[in-house]
């Protein structure tokens, strides 16, 4: 189970089992989107012994888009940020996940 602790008025909306390709590393995990970050927890690919806990501030999101895998599959999504960071989250059902982190944007 992966755990995080949210902010006083903190909700989350959506969660998913997925992958995470940020800086120099890569991890398994599950997504969560509240209404105020994205945050990835989980475990380094290379070593499953060490863990991964990102987060996006939802006002820092400067760009999303849709991708796919290997050319082929549409299931992920690409985030870059004002502060010129680049995050690939691999998950189930990506247009619904952009669609939400929009809506959530426009709420802010």
């Amino acid at each position: 189970m992966y755990v995080f602790q949210l902010n006083a008025n903190e909700r989350i909306f959506k969660k998913a089992v997925g992958s995470a390709q940020f800086d120099d590393k890569a991890g398994l995990g599950a997504l969560y989107l509240t209404n105020e970050r994205i945050v990835f927890i989980g475990y380094e690919r290379t070593t499953i012994t060490s863990t991964v806990e990102e987060e996006i501030p939802l006002e820092h999101i400067e760009e999303i888009k849709a991708a796919k895998t290997f050319a082929l599959l549409a299931n992920a999504i690409e985030i870059s940020t004002i502060r010129g960071r680049r995050f690939r989250f691999t998950i189930e059902d990506r247009d619904a996940w952009i669609e939400a982190i929009k809506e959530r944007m426009d709420k802010i």
